[in-house]
Formats: C-alpha cells, structure tokens, sequence
C-alpha cells in the first residue's frame, strides 16, 4: 500500500492513479490505521485536508497541480470518515481538533 505513495500522497496505484484520491486515500488509510501505520495517515490528513474548498467542497482528488473540482458526491462523507478513524485508532485528541474545521465545513 505505501509503495505507491507519492509523498504524503496515498495513491491507489501507478500511472492513471497519479492522483489521489480521497476514497481510495480513506480506505487504504483505514487499512494503514489497523496495521499501525499511523504516521502515513498523519502525513496523508495533513497534506488532503488543505485542498477543501472555502465552500467546505471536498475534491475527489488532488495532484501535483491542486485539487479536482469534478463533483463527486461522497467525498465530504470520506474525508469525515477518516478523520475519525484516524482519531479513534490513535487517540490524538490534538490532532484531531486540528482538522475539526475540515469537518465541519465539510458536513
């Protein structure tokens, strides 16, 4: 899962998948929380998170050149998802409050 990381930017795969993408960014971090790989998910919120729109719009992806503005619906909800994950498999009160505002906007 981590050698397709390009950064803190978790990648689903090579090539078409030079992006990333909160869905697959959410489910592979969920996957890194519960074998301890706390500090890629760290790595992964901190970099993500940012490129939310003022709007609390949440792009489906993002990339060298910023993030995507196509439309996707469920993005809101996976970014939430992992915030929270990353909270209760760490307990990193601090953290997490630092990204409160992500989801709030984003709910």
């Amino acid at each position: 899962m981590l050698v397709n990381r390009d950064g803190p930017a978790i990648q689903h795969g090579t090539r078409s998948y030079a992006r990333s993408w909160i869905r697959d960014g959410s489910l592979t971090s969920s996957a890194l929380l519960r074998l301890g790989e706390t500090g890629a998910v760290r790595d992964f919120l901190r970099w993500f998170a940012p490129n939310q729109y003022a709007n609390g719009k949440v792009p489906c992806c993002v990339d060298h050149r910023g993030a995507d503005p196509v439309p996707e619906h469920d993005s809101h909800g996976e970014l939430i998802y992992l915030i929270t994950e990353f909270y209760r498999y760490t307990g990193d009160r601090a953290f997490a409050d630092s990204l409160w505002p992500h989801v709030v906007a984003a709910a």
